[in-house]
């Protein structure tokens, strides 16, 4: 909510400055530029209103607590592991439960890609042979 109001407000002092700059090029600046900072005023005391209306919503509102797992892995504690990228992953895939499906989709794929090598080729050598018979009947 407070993104949201912090977004008008943005849009509504964009709004402003136009209609400022279309004032001062029409030559009605001392009169009109009284009423708009009267407009102005009025709208940054609402938001202000708002804004701690919702500050204080906020403060009644507790954040949950971390969660103790990620991915249903524990969370690691420990900071020689945490500093280093590369032992930090290296430990959640030995304790992530879906390491097992992980490595039979590698399995899978590599068999697949294997085999669509190979229909590519075949498909490569009938080409050639089109090719040929073509070039031959020519």
């Amino acid at each position: 909510q407070i993104n949201q109001l912090e977004r008008t407000l943005q849009r509504r002092d964009h709004e402003i400055a136009i209609l400022v700059d279309m004032v001062k090029q029409k030559g009605l600046a001392p009169r009109a530029s009284k009423q708009i900072s009267h407009l102005f005023t009025e709208q940054r005391d609402e938001v202000a209103e708002i804004e701690s209306s919702a500050a204080n919503v906020a403060e009644g509102l507790t954040m949950p607590p971390k969660s103790m797992t990620v991915c249903g892995v524990e969370r690691c504690d420990d900071q020689s592991v945490l500093d280093e990228p590369s032992n930090a992953f290296d430990w959640f895939k030995e304790r992530y439960p879906g390491v097992l499906a992980i490595d039979e989709n590698k399995a899978v794929l590599k068999t697949k890609y294997t085999e669509a090598k190979d229909i590519g080729e075949l498909v490569q050598k009938s080409r050639s042979t089109i090719n040929h018979h073509k070039a031959s009947f020519e």
